[in-house]
């Protein structure tokens, strides 16, 4: 287990993060295109477009902070399943 962690956790941990961010820039994309249909229907949006903007540009945020702080956790478990690592 620790070999494994030690050896493959960093890679699959980027991966996700990665993809996450780009699923997030990916939905900012849809909420354009929501906002441009409600402009296109005369709903007053121009508020509401920077809201969503806002909100998802937080969401992004929010998820960087996650992966953050799951790597911090990885490499703390890495450090408590072989300490001689840890110290080195």
């Amino acid at each position: 287990m620790r070999d494994w962690l030690d050896r493959e956790f960093v890679k699959i941990a980027v991966f996700a993060a990665a993809f996450d961010l780009f699923s997030r820039y990916f939905a900012q994309i849809g909420t354009h295109q929501l906002v441009a249909y409600g402009l296109d229907r005369g709903w007053p949006m121009p508020v509401n477009e920077r809201l969503f903007v806002y909100a998802v540009y937080f969401d992004m945020f929010a998820s960087l902070l996650f992966w953050l702080a799951w790597f911090g956790l990885a490499f703390r478990l890495i450090r408590l399943l072989d300490p001689a690592k840890g110290k080195a």
